[in-house]
């Protein structure tokens, strides 16, 4: 789960815009998660709420979809 998560994490650093804070920062915030193999339970859920609900673009929302389904599903987070 965690190279997958790292795949994915590492798709949308590259395919996000940068235009809103949410969709940049928050994916860097989980990229440096994974990077360190710290997941904070309540900060990876603080951070899907932020995206999903201040993303300017269908992209920065769809970023919590994997992520949530995985850790929830899989890791017990």
């Amino acid at each position: 789960p965690y190279e997958l998560m790292r795949r994915w994490v590492n798709f949308f650093l590259i395919q996000n815009c940068d235009k809103c804070t949410p969709c940049r920062e928050g994916v860097y915030r989980i990229y440096e998660m994974l990077k360190e193999n710290k997941i904070d339970k309540k900060t990876l859920n603080d951070l899907f709420l932020v995206m999903d609900q201040s993303s300017f673009c269908a992209l920065g929302a769809m970023i919590v979809i994997p992520f949530k389904s995985l850790t929830n599903k899989v890791l017990k987070i």
